[in-house]
């Protein structure tokens, strides 16, 4: 019995498998992401192209330019930061409470984001 349910799980995970990257593939950014390996599965992603560490890269070398009293760069980087956040962070994902306070964090790093771009535009008028 323990056989036939372990087959059945692994015919689960497959179909699951299946319909994530069927839903990763409807973008160009989400094809190939999800990749087959013969113990199961990988999400192959570039820290490149998740957002969230693009915002934190931005908002640390933004923070770097502003010691630097490099402010003209610093804006950019920041506006840039600020444009990526489109709405809550994981809506509609369940979260425990690793996954919430994560969640809290990033919002409070946006929210430092702002304040340092409008301080960096006011320091460039």
């Amino acid at each position: 019995m323990s056989g036939r349910s372990t087959a059945v799980r692994g015919t689960e995970r497959a179909t699951y498998a299946a319909n994530l990257r069927r839903t990763f593939e409807t973008t160009e950014a989400g094809r190939g992401i999800l990749v087959r390996r013969r113990d199961g599965y990988l999400l192959d992603l570039r820290p490149d192209r998740v957002d969230v560490i693009r915002f934190t890269t931005e908002l640390r070398q933004a923070r770097d330019l502003l010691e630097a009293g490099e402010a003209e760069p610093a804006v950019g980087l920041l506006t840039r930061a600020v444009a990526r956040w489109r709405g809550p962070m994981l809506a509609g994902v369940p979260q425990g409470p690793v996954l919430a306070a994560r969640v809290a964090a990033a919002n409070e790093e946006r929210l430092l984001a702002v304040e340092l771009l409008a301080e960096a535009r006011i320091g460039l008028r």
